[in-house]
């Protein structure tokens, strides 16, 4: 079958996007069962910055799409009350887009030029068993490239996370691959020891406590983009905005998960240390991810390397109040701790690096299972060498 013979089409009926979601499960459901997961995708496009309510011809928010093969013949053999059947027979593959609010970033007519735009990330595509190893996939890609490609305009980007290596580089992708940290959970951590200094404070953070938070950082992270970028004026940045909506997003998957597994709700997703003034001088910003035991770290800041370390450590006694097993961290996070405007600094990675490997017993640089990728303006794939992704943390992850 040619490629012509394949429509993709967008779908706003939630029939259709539930029966894809229950076709998936099986490679994303981890500990819930189909039903919950369908349940907890549900849950989540009603979140506000997948806005799945809103007019059909509103851009921001999630997008469901199908590939149908024009050539399967209807089997008439399906009862005729089957509404399902009739709307799902000929779907080989499916995907979904968040459309985000996102920053690019480029030095034109001395100075700092910032866009603000809507750009996509590509997520849940997934290709039914049965169609395999026909090319599906790709042109499901090729013909979704070119539909979100109409659908913007020539700022904008598209984002996503490959869960197969290096798939999407031949469709223009250009891979930020980022490594991972994880530290472990220790019997002897029940008497870590946190010297806080005496004109600081510190308290453990629950959901809906973020929203100053966030702001105070994407103050900070806007200024130190906009510095990297005088840094090297050949290169455009692009960027997820840090939102209290990207955030509430993880946390709601995290809420939905506790509650139906184990009929608790999460108690602290977050702690903050502020000076005696309450002056807010650093934070650390985490899910959970049940399967794994695992604490999550979804944004990073500290003004020093005390602080940020004792942080950290805070994070450990939550871990191991809850009965976690380590703390994980892309490492994009976790060395732009500080948001310096020159960009990293080397002589504190090292100083952390020591930290994490021998205090903390952590390992660095670890396989990360996805592959952040991006392609810029329009199927350009000349623009993506000069492409850096800032904030390429998990916190951005879809």
């Amino acid at each position: 079958m040619t490629c012509a013979e394949y429509v993709l089409e967008r779908t706003t009926d939630a029939r259709v996007y539930a029966w894809c979601h229950l076709q998936n499960s099986c490679s994303w459901k981890s500990n819930l069962t189909s039903e919950q997961y369908v349940k907890r995708e549900s849950v989540l496009s009603l979140t506000k910055i997948c806005n799945a309510q809103r007019n059909e011809n509103e851009l921001k928010g999630i997008h469901y799409w199908v590939l149908r093969d024009m050539g399967i013949v209807k089997n008439e053999g399906v009862k005729n009350d089957d509404e399902v059947y009739d709307l799902t027979y000929n779907i080989v593959a499916s995907s979904e887009t968040l459309f985000r609010e996102s920053w690019v970033f480029q030095f034109k007519d001395g100075i700092v030029d910032r866009k603000q735009v809507l750009s996509p990330c590509i997520g849940g595509v997934y290709t039914l068993p049965s169609q395999r190893g026909k090319g599906v996939a790709s042109i499901m890609i090729t013909k979704l490239n070119e539909k979100l490609s109409e659908m913007m305009d020539k700022d904008r980007f598209i984002t996503l996370y490959s869960e197969i290596g290096n798939y999407y580089e031949k469709f223009g992708y250009k891979n930020f691959e980022v490594g991972l940290c994880h530290i472990p959970i220790l019997d002897e951590d029940l008497n870590i020891n946190i010297n806080i200094d005496e004109n600081f404070s510190f308290n453990f953070l629950k959901n809906g406590e973020f929203k100053q938070i966030i702001e105070f950082y994407k103050k900070k992270f806007l200024k130190q983009i906009e510095s990297l970028v005088l840094l090297d004026k050949n290169r455009t940045k692009i960027s997820l905005i840090p939102s209290i909506e990207v955030i509430e997003w993880h946390h709601e998957r995290s809420i939905f998960i506790s509650k139906t597994l184990y009929d608790v709700k999460p108690g602290h997703f977050g702690v903050q240390i502020c000076d005696n003034q309450q002056n807010l001088k650093g934070f650390i910003i985490w899910t959970h991810d049940y399967k794994e035991k695992s604490l999550v770290l979804l944004i990073i800041y500290g003004e020093n390397l005390n602080i940020l370390t004792d942080l950290i450590k805070l994070t450990i006694l939550e871990a191991k109040k809850i009965n976690f097993e380590k703390i994980i961290c892309w490492e994009s996070d976790l060395f732009n701790y500080k948001l310096n405007i020159n960009g990293i600094d080397k002589d504190e990675t090292s100083k952390f690096t020591k930290i994490i490997e021998t205090d903390l017993h952590g390992k660095l640089h670890l396989k990360n299972g996805s592959i952040s990728a991006a392609l810029k303006f329009h199927n350009n794939v000349n623009d993506n060498g000069n492409l850096d992704w800032e904030g390429n943390g998990k916190w951005a992850w879809f």
